[in-house]
């Protein structure tokens, strides 16, 4: 088993059945899956991302996302060939797509899990994303990264936050603060 493997083994025996099913989806997959990180295996593929909050954690950094076109949590696919952990695969997504320097994880552990369905899109098929997702703590500042995925990104109140999150994914995460 690889190291990116073995520490997400690691990480999902630790966590806890939060009612969602996801977890059973995540062990399911890796059951039938050789690869869970590779972007062309369509019954689904683990990504990471990060629950970016600000130090007092009344405030949450959110990215405009091109494609999808809302507002979500910054993170994207694990690269196996640069990431050695779930942990760092998030952290480096979150600073691609916010610029940020000052990430620090809050705790190494999993902070929730998410399946969500992404859409078909030129070549590539209708597919789920199995996500992995952390929190960090960072200082509030005017980030400029923008990526070719990213349009936009701020700081949001929670409350602000609830209020854009279409399927409940993003109030999911506030709740578990």
């Amino acid at each position: 088993m690889n190291l990116l493997k073995s520490d997400l083994a690691v990480l999902l025996a630790a966590y806890g059945d939060d009612g969602t099913g996801y977890l059973q989806r995540f062990l399911e997959l890796f059951a039938v899956v050789d690869d869970p990180f590779d972007r062309d295996e369509m019954r689904g593929h683990v990504t990471a991302s990060a629950l970016i909050v600000n130090e007092t954690r009344d405030r949450t950094l959110l990215i405009h996302h091109r494609k999808l076109d809302r507002w979500l949590q910054p993170g994207g696919h694990v690269e196996a060939e640069h990431d050695n952990s779930m942990l760092e695969a998030a952290l480096r997504e979150a600073r691609e797509e916010t610029g940020l320097g000052s990430l620090i994880p809050a705790n190494s552990a999993i902070h929730d899990l998410d399946i969500h369905t992404i859409p078909a899109r030129g070549h590539v098929p209708r597919h789920d994303h199995y996500d992995v997702r952390f929190l960090f703590v960072a200082k509030e500042s005017d980030s400029t990264a923008r990526t070719e995925e990213v349009t936009d990104l701020a700081w949001f109140s929670l409350m602000e936050a609830r209020a854009l999150d279409t399927d409940g994914t993003i109030r999911r995460l506030i709740e578990k603060l």
